[in-house]
């Protein structure tokens, strides 16, 4: 009988690096818990075990994702900017702006 392995799949501002740092340390011998990328699907045909993923609270995890852009992924990563990322943050200083003005019926404000 095989042994049961895992897909990990990893949504962005969830927790993933976090869970993916455990699991490097507990599972380096049996490789149980295959860990997938931000850019992975559960209809990727490349995943055919069981899946783990986590969810997070929309606003929370929009708040995450801004303050970590602001920051360029600092201090694990240090990714630049993309030319649109730097127009919204030289805009918007805050996720509350951001959303605000996304939510705003004047279009004048994106």
């Amino acid at each position: 009988m095989q042994e049961e392995k895992y897909d990990f799949l990893h949504i962005g501002k969830t927790g993933g690096n976090f869970f993916r740092n455990i699991v490097r340390k507990i599972d380096k011998k049996d490789k149980k818990i295959i860990i997938r990328g931000h850019n992975n699907s559960i209809l990727n045909d490349e995943i055919k075990n069981r899946v783990i993923f986590f969810v997070r609270n929309p606003t929370t995890r929009f708040i995450s994702g801004f303050i970590s852009r602001l920051r360029k992924g600092r201090p694990v990563n240090n990714s630049k900017w993309s030319k649109n990322e730097e127009i919204a943050f030289n805009n918007f200083k805050t996720p509350n702006e951001l959303a605000e003005a996304l939510s705003s019926s004047d279009k004048k404000n994106i």
